[in-house]
């Protein structure tokens, strides 16, 4: 998972990412993009913000 170091990165340097950012920094599609971003939450890196397409995630 060599993508989400610079998950992290964008993160911290917005302070929040959503999907559609995800995407395309990484160039991935909708549903890997939520899978990277539950695992960055799920590991505490992320903090969810919303639900549904105003879903944030905050660094």
């Amino acid at each position: 998972m060599s993508y989400l170091l610079p998950r992290v990165f964008l993160s911290s340097e917005t302070g929040a990412v959503d999907n559609t950012a995800c995407r395309d920094f990484c160039g991935l599609d909708t549903l890997s993009a939520s899978q990277v971003l539950r695992r960055l939450r799920d590991r505490d890196l992320l903090q969810k913000k919303g639900a549904g397409s105003q879903t944030l995630l905050l660094a």
